[in-house]
């Protein structure tokens, strides 16, 4: 299993950082930055797009040769992440906990974690995964004046509104 420390600030330094663990190319078209990826460790692509008021779209459309774990510092960049996985699979934890979360296809996830609390994903080997994220980043989002957030279950709401962090 390859393990990849990743502590970006932002979508795209996410996927530098990616990209300097597992190689591949950046092209950027239209505001659209596609990390193209064919060697030994995966083959496919990472598309990543980022919008106004804190919003970014990340898809993963690639086959993975080797595990790979993702292990995601949330200190400086703690975006909640929608996740939807249209193929394959894959695992995710906190650090605090013992056993991966599988977020299986055609199925999604809203997470977020307290400071200090990393993400774990595990991309399992020889599996052709697609799998969506929308990023938000809280602050960002909330200064936009017609935002809906009100308009969101309580949870979902809380969630929103944690600017600082303090819960998961």
């Amino acid at each position: 299993m390859k393990e990849i420390k990743l502590n970006a600030k932002s979508t795209e330094e996410t996927i530098r950082q990616i990209q300097k663990h597992i190689g591949g190319s950046i092209k950027e078209r239209f505001g659209e930055h596609i990390l193209n990826i064919d060697n030994d460790i995966a083959k496919g692509c990472i598309k990543f797009i980022t919008f106004d008021w804190g919003v970014s779209l990340m898809e993963h459309n690639l086959i993975y040769f080797e595990d790979i774990l993702y292990v995601e510092d949330a200190t400086a960049f703690n975006p909640i992440h929608f996740i939807y996985c249209s193929k394959g699979f894959l695992h995710h934890r906190f650090s605090y906990e013992e056993e991966f979360n599988v977020i299986s296809e055609f199925h999604s996830a809203i997470l977020t974690s307290k400071k200090k609390v990393e993400h774990h994903t595990l991309f399992p080997k020889g599996k052709h995964l697609e799998i969506n994220y929308i990023n938000i980043e809280r602050k960002e989002f909330l200064k936009k004046r017609n935002n809906n957030v009100a308009l969101l279950n309580d949870k979902l709401h809380e969630v929103f509104k944690d600017t600082k962090n303090d819960h998961q």
